[in-house]
């Protein structure tokens, strides 16, 4: 296991996906010009980071251990995964709450999630997995930083972001522990 791909599979395309790759750009452009305003540059990083890890674990954990529709041999939490669009959702869902919260309309930012949430359904090589990690935490962690943000719990804010953090790597730790269990009784059930 190598942790920091975790991290660092964001910051990296596909060379045969130059639309995907111009999506996220033009997705975190767009979102960053919104947000970071709104957040400040420390907050929005934060966003942003713990947004690609809950991408990477989110896909860690709605793939299959085992892919049937291969061979028994081929795992599927063993591949790799490259892209910012776990992070680049985690944008939008925090930026859904933002404008929930400052009263503006929402609607355009629903019909944006759910045009992307349907785009792996039609073009294949999207993880539509990554993408819901990445929703979820950038809206826990936002409505962390907004739930924190009140006077009196300023200084709960990036405990409450660094126990969200330590909360995927723990996941993600777990998953590969039964996973690599469940590969250890099938190599010897198959022996």
């Amino acid at each position: 296991m190598e942790p920091w791909r975790f991290l660092t599979s964001v910051f990296l395309h596909s060379p045969t996906s130059a639309t995907h790759l111009l999506f996220n750009l033009m997705g975190l452009y767009v979102m960053g010009q919104f947000l970071e305003p709104f957040l400040g540059r420390a907050r929005f990083v934060a966003l942003y980071l713990l947004s690609a890890l809950g991408g990477s674990v989110g896909s860690l954990m709605l793939v299959p251990a085992l892919d049937l529709s291969a061979q028994a041999s081929v795992f599927a939490w063993t591949q790799s995964m490259v892209g910012a669009s776990g992070a680049v959702f985690g944008l939008f869902a925090a930026a859904f709450l933002v404008l929930r919260r400052t009263g503006a309309p929402v609607a355009g930012m629903v019909v944006l999630l759910a045009i992307n949430l349907a785009l792996p359904f039609v073009y294949p090589n999207i993880a539509w997995q990554a993408h819901l990690g990445g929703a979820v935490v950038g809206l826990v962690a936002a409505g962390l930083m907004f739930f924190t943000a009140r006077p009196g719990r300023t200084k709960a804010q990036w405990p409450a972001l660094i126990v969200l953090a330590a909360g995927l790597v723990v996941t993600a730790w777990i998953k590969y522990e039964v996973n690599g269990r469940a590969l250890g009784v099938l190599i010897e059930h198959l022996q």
